[in-house]
């Protein structure tokens, strides 16, 4: 039966019909695309503003929908969808708007039992997957919608605080009583226990009382001295004041707030005292004032977790598939709204950046293809909003989402599942991530493999309904939009949120979008590349179509409810690597409508991708390499397990700069050795130094070779007791060791027994995945090292392409230099403040990438099919596009945000079923209250009254890590060694009051005696250890003796050196300079430290010179000279055909002194120094000279030796990366 309506006009054209059957069948022929969710039967009458999604808003914020040209006598709007109903039986749901009762609604022309009631309404039935389609349904985004409406899930929402506590006012109002809570609250991480609690407000209580009776004690003793100090004169000044007639009170009583000329000094104190008295009688602290008990105050701070989370509007809801399963969350707007009303500076467009020359360039997401596109998408939807009847501007507001479950407990046993968000509109110049979402972890009740398969689809399955709870409104107003108020803007605009990125590691990006782990034939989520195909040579696979996926996902899930089995399954899956479940983002307009950007927004994770991805595979290959080469005989200088453990041994000499790891058995590790688990930072700081490690060691040993060998004799059980022989062999053609070097000798032999070429028994390494260096809960992994390393033919055609005639040592330098060269480019490393990707640079660098993985790395060795190695050949130039830069979708910065759980994760009872709730109320308490009191101390600061609830301001917390002091003399002067600091006089603090730090007291003297106001010279603190000269001289065998003539000094006189020396570094490719530390000693942190330094020296104009600080002199005998001495060193013959030197490195040697036999010294004031350089030892030329256990700390040191001494600088060194802090734009709105 068909409901008629006079004139009923299209929503999207200006067509119109006598029947609603024409319109559905016009809508479904011409309109089918546009429909997004359950658009209602036209109503006569003016337009209405359709109500806000979710009962009980009381925000009275209300969607938009806008569709072509919008007028007066327009019909359109979208349906109110409740959230939750508050009625107890559903014939008490009111339905249609209006009264209750069966009828016509009032000012509507159109019968409540005509209205259409979306699935999942609380007036809806529960129901199960539908795959009929009504017109009103159109679009597979507004099916999966209402799918996860019609769970229930979101009408079983109810606020984490009950609503009986809510409301209440904190009673920490004051400074004091701030410090106090902040103190409570996260002191070790976690805050005090509440038994801490009570002892720390006895404890302050008790110093604000003896503090009231010490106050008290004074003012006594002050009135009493003042009685006994005026006994004879109190008669004489009564006598005086009865002789003459009493004016006082007559003279005074007019003007009382002035005081009288004859008040003495005496009556102001007596009456000053009085006052006193009367005041502190019963005065209390700020904390006895407020909390007249301990009791009191640990009450208090349970009220403020209560009050925080409150006004976070923190919810939790039952997820019900089985069992039920808590799912804490903050809605996804609310957050939004709170965000951007506390923001300072927000941008609300995108802007495409051209060069001159006409290139795009790109920096962030706000200028990224799949922002921009999405904005175009909402601009032409919104173009002509209205609210309140008047035109509001409409933007779109950016989202990024990161969930990734993260290990609490060391027995494996508790985890945390947050799920954060970030909107990159607000400019705050750093990442600033939000939880707004806690998901349930759910384990597995046995081993067997039918369990773990039923709880990894549950797992998948409630994440994606706890995603939609996050998203309930969020959906909608992908479409409509919100109106939000923004700063800058006067009138509320249109908010329409749009996801622009998905920051997950492969595994949950997996789990996100409902694809297979393991197993799959399609490993990539954004192309159909085969699992054999996937990192080879070729041209790049199609892209993955969301709209058939996601089909092919709902016939999946429709066929699992109706009990299908898993040959059906199996066949609707096909080749896709589907599973049957449905992703929630899919429901985002942009994402699975209009630009249909899903598989767009998961973005390249430089964390797992590159650093606990690539690097370690190549980490793994070159030891498997190296084994494959000398199969049946040995390495260059030796036997292959020495030549591993001395590869590895090479990191320790070079320098104490490096940040990668030193723990043994280091990075370059055979097969069935157990590896430590490194942390991304050190793999991403570990590549910089491989190049160094591996250079000449990879490669077999030519028959009559006169390199040096070292073969050690295979040891047994020792049985008598005595030195131990062999310690320090000497190397064939080398030279003996001496006692130096910390050389890991045990470990070398006690894993020798690979010397020959049979493989050791697997000891169980780690597999090579995300499990266990970022605590994740990923199982993903991907056994690169089962696939054998192919033996890579030094005469093959594929090797003579790519390295020609050069030898395999040299083959695996080159393509270990390309992997440090490339992590260094994705890293920005050493580049300008503002560089910008253009479409050349980014097509280069995809180039590149793609030359290492799919040619390099496939020659040497072998091809290594895996979505990481994938991801960076074919994919790299993707990101860049749709992001704009490598840094926002690096999971770093929310894998560093987990130790806060963890911090707080100690504070719980550790019990499963409540520790999540308590380790949120503490997190996410302090994070409201940290943020609440920099909004009070900006609004304070700009002379604003603090407010509790503000939500139209926020402050601008960032801090300066260094705060430069204006120069005394208007030169660059240095700061000082760390330990520095500015006083009047010129003493240290460790040094006594005899004058040997004044230069010129006497005449210092006379000058402030003659004229008080000439200016008086300030000098600034010199810190230092006070060193004689003579035993400089003599120190390090003579090292330093050309020091007397270099500063001028004699052995009688005194030296002032410091350990480091702060200044400001000039780097060539940055305008602003970089504060950086020279650290020059024998004993920094239990071991010596001498920092190599770029410097100007007027004999070489324009041409830096090098060399190490051996010494840092502040001053001589108290005058202040600021010098470093340095051991000099000058270009050095070049390496023939050197792939070091063909990537950048220069390789240097010493300048001798002839008659001291060491370094030539020079004294270089700290004004004229650079920067800092990496320069390493050339480990090649002492293999070939000492053997493989040749290193700096085991040949001698002697005048032949230093003049045969080479070093390379070491170019792959970051001294600056990119970061989000760094992130170039405009901030123009």
């Amino acid at each position: 039966m068909h409901v008629a309506a006079a004139a009923l006009p299209c929503p999207f054209c200006t067509a119109t019909f006598p029947f609603d059957a024409n319109l559905s069948r016009h809508i479904a022929r011409f309109h089918v695309g546009a429909v997004a969710f359950d658009t209602p039967v036209a109503r006569r009458g003016p337009r209405q503003v359709p109500n806000s999604v979710g009962a009980g808003n009381s925000n009275g914020r209300h969607l938009i929908a806008v569709a072509g040209n919008t007028g007066p006598d327009d019909t359109t709007a979208p349906p109110a969808v409740r959230v939750r109903s508050v009625a107890s039986a559903p014939d008490a749901v009111n339905c249609g708007g209006g009264s209750t009762a069966a009828g016509t609604a009032e000012g509507d022309g159109v019968a409540v039992g005509a209205r259409v009631v979306a699935r999942g309404d609380a007036c809806a039935l529960p129901m199960s997957l539908s795959r009929v389609r009504h017109v009103f349904q159109g679009t597979t985004s507004a099916l999966v919608y209402r799918y996860f409406l019609g769970k229930g899930d979101v009408a079983r929402a109810d606020a984490l605080v009950p609503l009986l506590r809510q409301g209440r006012p904190t009673a920490y109002v004051t400074d004091e009583l701030k410090a106090i809570r902040m103190f409570a609250l996260s002191t070790g991480g976690t805050g005090l226990s509440e038994k801490a609690r009570a002892d720390y407000y006895n404890s302050v209580a008790q110093t604000e009382a003896i503090t009231a009776a010490t106050s008290e004690t004074v003012i006594l003793k002050m009135e009493d001295e003042l009685a006994t100090s005026s006994d004879h004169s109190s008669s004489r000044s009564g006598d005086s004041s009865s002789d003459g007639p009493d004016t006082s009170s007559a003279s005074t009583a007019p003007s009382r707030t002035r005081r009288t000329k004859k008040e003495s000094l005496r009556k102001r104190l007596r009456k000053a005292i009085a006052d006193a008295k009367a005041s502190i009688k019963n005065v209390k602290g700020p904390l006895t004032s407020a909390f007249p008990t301990a009791a009191a105050f640990v009450a208090s701070l349970k009220g403020e977790q209560d009050r925080c989370l409150s006004e976070m509007k923190w919810q939790v809801t039952h997820i019900v598939d089985g069992a039920s399963f808590d799912f804490f969350f903050r809605d996804i707007m609310d957050v939004a709204h709170d965000a951007f009303g506390r923001a300072a500076n927000v941008q609300l467009r995108g802007k495409r950046h051209v060069k001159a020359d006409g290139s795009i360039v790109r920096s962030s997401s706000l200028d990224s293809d799949v922002y921009l596109v999405q904005e175009a998408d909402v601009l032409k939807i919104h173009a002509n909003a209205v609210h309140g009847g008047k035109p509001i501007k409409a933007f779109a507001m950016a989202v990024q989402f990161f969930s990734d479950a993260t290990l609490l407990s060391w027995n494996g046993s508790n985890y945390a599942y947050p799920i954060r968000v970030r909107f990159p509109n607000i400019i705050t110049g750093k990442m600033q991530w939000l939880t707004v979402g806690y998901v349930p972890v759910i384990k597995c009740t046995s081993e067997d493999g039918a369990e773990k398969a039923r709880v990894r689809l549950l797992r998948d399955a409630v994440f994606q309904r706890c995603l939609a709870v996050l998203m309930h409104r969020f959906i909608p107003a992908s479409q409509y939009g919100e109106p939000m108020i923004v700063p800058g803007e006067h009138d509320p605009v249109l908010a329409v949120p749009r996801v622009v990125l998905y920051a997950a590691d492969q595994p949950e990006e997996r789990r996100v979008l409902g694809f297979k782990l393991s197993g799959c034939k399609r490993p990539c989520s954004h192309c159909l590349v085969g699992k054999q195909h996937a990192a080879c040579r070729g041209p790049k696979a199609g892209a993955r179509d969301v709209l058939e996926h996601i089909d092919l996902q709902l016939d999946a899930v429709e066929a699992l409810e109706d009990g299908a089995g898993p040959a059906r399954l199996a066949q609707i899956e096909g080749d896709s690597s589907i599973v049957p479940i449905i992703p929630a983002l899919a429901a985002v307009h942009g994402l699975g409508t209009g630009p249909c950007c899903l598989y767009q927004v998961f973005g390249f994770d430089m964390l797992h991708v590159m650093k606990l991805g690539v690097l370690r595979v190549v980490a793994q290959k070159v030891p498997a390499l190296l084994k494959a080469l000398c199969k049946g005989g040995l390495a260059r200088y030796g036997s292959v397990a020495k030549t591993i453990v001395a590869m590895n041994e090479r990191i320790r000499h070079f320098g104490r700069l490096i940040m990668a790891s030193l723990v043994a058995p280091g990075y370059l590790v055979r097969k069935g050795v157990t590896q430590a688990t490194l942390k991304g930072r050190q793999w991403r700081h570990g590549i910089v130094v491989w190049a160094f490690m591996v250079a000449g060691l990879i490669g077999r040993r030519l028959p009559g070779s006169r390199d040096p060998c070292f073969v050690s004799q295979r040891k047994g059980r020792r049985h008598a007791a005595g030195p131990r022989a062999g310690r320090r062999g000497t190397s064939s053609g080398g030279t003996p060791g001496n006692a130096t070097g910390g050389s890991h000798d045990d470990y070398l032999e006690d894993n020798s027994a690979a010397d020959s070429e049979a493989s050791l028994p697997d000891r169980g390494s780690r597999a090579t995945s995300d499990v266990g260096t970022d605590d994740t809960m990923s199982g993903g992994e991907e056994r690169v090292e089962d696939v054998p390393v192919q033996e890579a033919a030094e005469t093959s055609e594929a090797y003579k392409e790519l390295f020609g005639d050069r030898p395999m040592h040299e083959a695996v330098l080159y393509v270990v230099c390309l992997a440090a060269r490339l992590m260094g480019k994705l890293c920005g490393d050493n580049e300008p403040e503002n560089e910008r990707f253009t479409d050349d640079s980014a097509l280069a660098l995809q180039k590149e990438a793609y030359d290492f993985v799919c040619r390099y790395v496939a020659v040497l060795f072998g091809p290594i099919h895996t979505t990481k190695m994938h991801a960076l050949a074919f994919h790299l130039v993707d990101e860049i596009f749709n992001r704009g830069n490598l840094v926002e979708a690096d999971t770093s910065v929310n894998e560093a945000l987990h130790r806060l759980l963890k911090a707080m994760f100690e504070g719980t009872n550790k019990q499963t079923t409540s520790f999540a709730v308590q380790m949120l109320r503490c997190e996410q308490t302090l994070a409201h209250i940290v943020a609440e009191d920099a909004n009070d101390k900006a609004r304070a600061a700009v002379g604003l009254s603090p407010r509790l609830h503000d939500v139209a301001f926020r402050p601008d917390v960032s801090v300066s890590a260094t705060d430069t002091a204006p120069d005394l003399d208007g030169l660059r002067r240095p700061e000082g060694s760390e330990h520095s600091s500015a006083s009047g006089d010129g003493r240290r603090d460790d040094e006594s009051d005899d004058g040997s730090y004044d230069e010129h007291p006497a005449k210092r003297s006379r000058r402030l005696a003659g004229s008080e106001r000439r200016r008086r010279r300030r000098r600034a603190r010199v810190r230092g250890r006070r060193v004689a000269v003579a035993d400089l001289i003599v120190k390090d065998g003579g090292r330093l003796k050309e020091i007397t003539s270099l500063l001028g000094v004699n052995d009688k006189q005194h030296l002032t050196v410091a350990n480091s020396q702060k200044f400001e570094a000039v780097l060539g490719w940055r305008h602003t300079r970089l504060d950086q530390h020279i650290r020059a000693a024998d004993d920094l942190y239990r071991k010596s430290w001498y920092d190599f330094i770029l410097y100007r020296d007027a004999a070489f104009p324009g041409v830096p010179q090098l060399g190490p600080a051996r010494l840092i002199v502040r001053a001589v005998d108290g005058e202040r000279r600021d010098t470093i001495i340095v051991q000099r060193m000058e270009p050095a013959q070049q390496r023939q055909n050197c792939i070091l030197t063909e990537f950048g490195c220069r390789r240097h040697k010493w300048i001798i002194n002839a008659h001291t036999g060491f370094p030539a010294l020079a004294a270089v004031n700290v004004v004229d120094v650079e920067r800092l350089e990496h320069v390493v030892p050339d480990f090649e030329d002492l293999c070939e000279r000492h053997g493989l256990r040749g290193t700096p700390a085991t040949i001698p040191d002697t005048p032949t030796e230093r003049l045969r001494q080479r070093y390379f600088t070491n170019i792959f060194f970051p001294w600056t990366s990119n970061s989000i802090d760094e992130l170039p734009g405009d901030g123009q709105s």
